[in-house]
């Protein structure tokens, strides 16, 4: 199973750090795979992070990193994140759509009959769906629902 920290939190929202450089960068040295948001892309390739409001500007380069899954707020962060070998994808409020590496990102709460192939997100909204045989689960919390498989 592939944990991963929701906009970089391990132990509980932090909005304050969330989808900041050195929050994504703490939690992908911590062995995590991390989702981050992506608001904005412009002429130079440069990306910005951001889930309402834009934070902080990233080049091109950083998206190739290993576990790291970008969740495009519109069409143009989408259109250059593909244009740079992103791994990742778009939604609103669709029960599930598939990431650019053909991995099914299911919305919060939605049911499935096998979830061997795809990502759980935020399962402490609701806590009787099952994760444990997911491929990934994506929580703010997912430094405890790591710990809870380990057991």
């Amino acid at each position: 199973m592939i944990f991963i920290a929701h906009r970089g939190n391990l132990h509980g929202p932090k909005p304050e750090l969330e989808n900041t450089i050195s929050y994504i960068e703490q939690a992908l040295s911590d062995n995590y795979a991390v989702e981050v948001d992506v608001i904005d892309w412009d002429e130079h390739n440069t990306f910005t992070l951001g889930h309402d409001k834009k934070q902080e500007e990233v080049a091109s380069k950083f998206f190739r990193q290993k576990n790291l899954f970008a969740h495009a707020k519109n069409y143009k962060s989408l259109e250059g994140l593909l244009k740079h070998g992103a791994h990742c994808f778009y939604h609103t409020d669709e029960e599930y759509v598939l990431t650019s590496e053909n991995i099914i990102w299911c919305y919060p709460g939605v049911s499935y009959a096998n979830n061997s192939n795809c990502v759980v997100v935020l399962p402490e909204l609701y806590p009787m769906k099952p994760w444990r045989s997911a491929y990934g689960i994506c929580s703010d919390y997912v430094a405890e629902y790591r710990k809870q498989l380990e057991v």
